[in-house]
């Protein structure tokens, strides 16, 4: 594999109409890809993906703008989906400042 697309988001819906297709094409370029999960549904997305799909693997996640109404049951969740053999990633993970949709302080604390 010569290539490798560190962070895409093929789980997310606006790819639905071509998915299939993207992924063929990366397969047959040798191009690996990371599908990274923005909260808990697009980290299984992704897990499914990487399941069904060689040269995809996953990283689960939150992105720091959709922290405000997680729970602990959710880091339960997304600890428990790190532990699979698909995820070799952590992310999308982190702090924005850029949007300020959510406080920093509880950005810092998923983080």
């Amino acid at each position: 594999m010569p290539y490798f697309d560190s962070h895409c988001h093929l789980a997310m819906d606006q790819f639905d109409p071509d998915r299939p297709e993207v992924i063929a094409l990366c397969q047959q370029a040798g191009v690996g890809m990371l599908t990274v999960g923005v909260d808990v549904g697009s980290s299984r997305a992704g897990i499914d993906l990487a399941r069904r799909h060689p040269g995809v693997w996953a990283g689960v996640g939150v992105h720091p703008c959709d922290c405000l109404d997680l729970g602990e049951e959710d880091w339960q969740t997304l600890q428990d989906l790190a532990r699979l053999p698909e995820v070799v990633a952590v992310g999308e993970t982190g702090l924005d400042n850029h949007w300020r949709a959510v406080p920093l302080e509880r950005q810092a604390y998923w983080f």
